[in-house]
């Protein structure tokens, strides 16, 4: 279950913890949910790199430890890479 920091005063306006994970669920859960590829199929496949919705996905919501860093990689890889480019 990933842990979202929250400021004092996002706390005070109902925004702690919990209410950001619970948002995070809905959102990654709702059947339109997507994510502009940024990275090219070939290197994904190459590298076994989900699609970057199902990144977010493993990431916020992981079925175990491996999946969360498998997203995780394929997440901070593609923004490596983005900024390689600039």
């Amino acid at each position: 279950q990933p842990v979202y920091r929250t400021s004092e005063k996002l706390t005070q306006r109902g925004l702690s913890s919990a209410g950001l994970a619970k948002a995070v669920r809905t959102l990654l859960a709702h059947p339109q949910f997507s994510a502009a590829e940024r990275l090219p199929e070939s290197i994904r496949t190459e590298l076994k790199f989900p699609s970057r919705a199902d990144a977010f996905r493993q990431v916020h919501a992981p079925q175990n430890a491996e999946e969360a860093e498998r997203g995780r990689r394929s997440l901070k890889f593609e923004e490596l890479l983005l900024l390689q480019i600039k």
